[in-house]
Parts: C-alpha cells; structure tokens; sequence
C-alpha cells in the first residue's frame, strides 16, 4: 500500500483546518522545517511504552527519531531504501488563515453532504445516478437552497411526485441543512475510518 497517497489535514499555526491534502505534497515543507507534525494520538513502542503523546507536535529531526522508536508493525509507515517514517495524518503549518471558505450550492456539493445515499430510502448511488429533489416542490414555492433540497434515487424521487414526503408516507434520513467545506473534503478525500477519527479531533467545532 502506497500511503503516499493518502491524505492529511492542515491546520494553521492557530490550529484552524484550512485543507486536506495528499501526504506526498506536505512532505517537503516537514523536512524544511514549514511544517511540523501533530501527533494524533499517544503511539506506542515495541516495548509498549509511549513515546510520543497525543497533540504532540514534532519537526523533522523529531519524526525520523520517533520512527525509530515506535512498534512499525502497528503504524502505517512511509519506507524509502533508508529509512521508515510514520505516516502522519495532521501536519500544522506556520501561516495564518483568517479567511472562510464559501460551499457552493452544486450536484458534487450535495451528493458528498448527503453521502451519495438517497435521503428517503438510504440507497447508495453514483453521482451519474442520483437526482437531485426539492422537499418542497418548486411549483409549491420550493426553493434552490441547502434546507430544500437533497438527492435522491430515481424511484423515490418518481414515487414522491409534486408533493411534500408526508404526503406519501416519506420521511427524510437527515435534516438537509448548508454543510461545512470540512464534511464536503471529508466525503471526497478520506480513505479510512482512522482519518475520520484523527481529524474529527479539529475539525468538530466548525461551521
């Protein structure tokens, strides 16, 4: 498995997430010294002591020692022919971020929100395949807006007609509301379950 092309969240030097990025494209900042590593959790040696706590944050010198340390048969780890590094997955960078990113109402916006599942049966669907439906029918006074709309499958969609789901007996699987950019990149660039977990640590306080 090549974890060079897994991902890992940025954080500012306030520590607020500002991307997710492949693992590759960070590397060369660690290594001269623009960014640094956030351990996301207490790792463990071959001796089952800790040698590296969780928030811990570490440069360059410090990851390729603490490679050395850790139990590599319980971490992911990048090999090259000289040396074996863990693979982080939170680096924070020394830059400031004090803008916003704006979600844009679009297909890929909504499909990665809602999951690509139908949010009346629970159908998993393809972005080809999946509909986009007004909860309440644009000729009722449905609106283009996060709250109004969801996808959904084509059946449930054709079943649903010009009427509001309790009408026919529907109800949604999730309040449809605006997303925050972080669930939109989460969606789109998580490989594992262990990304969610580290990441949700910074990333749960935002809009």
């Amino acid at each position: 498995m090549n974890v060079l092309r897994d991902n890992c969240l940025v954080l500012a030097n306030t520590w607020t997430p500002i991307e997710i990025t492949n693992i590759k494209k960070v590397i060369g900042s660690i290594c001269v010294g623009n960014t640094k590593i956030v351990v996301p959790m207490d790792l463990f040696g071959s001796d089952n002591k800790v040698v590296a706590h969780e928030f811990q944050v570490i440069d360059y010198k410090q990851w390729v020692q603490l490679s050395l340390n850790i139990d590599q048969n319980k971490y992911p780890m990048i090999r090259t022919p000289n040396m074996s590094f863990f693979k982080p997955s939170v680096v924070v960078k020394n830059c400031t971020f004090q803008g916003r990113y704006i979600v844009s109402l679009s297909r890929h916006s909504l499909f990665a929100r809602d999951r690509g599942c139908c949010q009346y049966c629970g159908k998993k669907l393809s972005l080809k395949d999946c509909t986009i439906d007004h909860v309440l029918p644009k000729s009722r006074g449905g609106k283009n807006t996060w709250g109004n709309i969801v996808i959904s499958c084509l059946s449930c969609n054709t079943y649903k007609g010009n009427n509001i789901p309790k009408e026919k007996g529907m109800d949604l699987l999730t309040e449809p509301k605006k997303p925050s950019w972080v669930e939109i990149e989460l969606f789109q660039k998580s490989k594992s379950q262990n990304d969610v977990r580290h990441w949700s640590k910074f990333i749960s306080h935002l809009d």
